[in-house]
């Protein structure tokens, strides 16, 4: 009796194997992306996507000075090689007592076909004062190779308060 009661265990636990690894073969994935910000009184940071297997790319926002700056991950060489930057005070046109916020965000890109495709990613910045939330987006840097600093594009703007 009991070498009839493990065989019929051992037969239900295969028919269970074999239809776990059926369903996980048919299934699509989804891939897990984390985009991440957080921020303080001076400085705010957020991750960035770039693309299908690159390193996110990291910006950081100095509230005192109204500059945000950034860095594509190189793979390759295993550092930041690519540097951005934008002079977001200029873009808000504020100038004392500026409350920035800032998250990123996936967008679609239209492909680019040069040398520098955009990034699948974008940076949104709100500013409290000007009542106006800017997207700002970034080419990335082929194959790790390093360049000059790139400034940030702006690429679409909307007030979210009547001034």
């Amino acid at each position: 009796m009991k070498n009839r009661m493990t065989e019929r265990n051992l037969f239900w636990f295969v028919v269970g194997a074999i239809f776990g690894s059926v369903v996980i073969y048919y299934l699509p994935t989804e891939p897990a992306f984390a985009a991440t910000a957080n921020s303080g009184d001076k400085f705010s940071m957020c991750t960035v996507r770039t693309s299908v297997g690159a390193s996110e790319a990291i910006f950081v926002l100095d509230q005192v000075t109204g500059r945000l700056l950034g860095a594509q991950h190189s793979l390759q060489r295993n550092a930041f090689h690519q540097l951005y930057q934008r002079n977001l005070a200029a873009d808000f046109g504020v100038t004392d007592n500026a409350r920035y916020v800032m998250v990123s965000g996936d967008i679609q890109t239209g492909g680019g076909g040069g040398a520098a495709p955009p990034a699948q990613g974008a940076i949104y910045v709100a500013e409290l004062n000007a009542g106006v939330v800017f997207m700002y987006g970034f080419t990335m840097s082929p194959a790790g190779q390093a360049g000059p600093p790139r400034e940030l594009i702006p690429l679409a703007s909307f007030p979210f308060r009547g001034n």
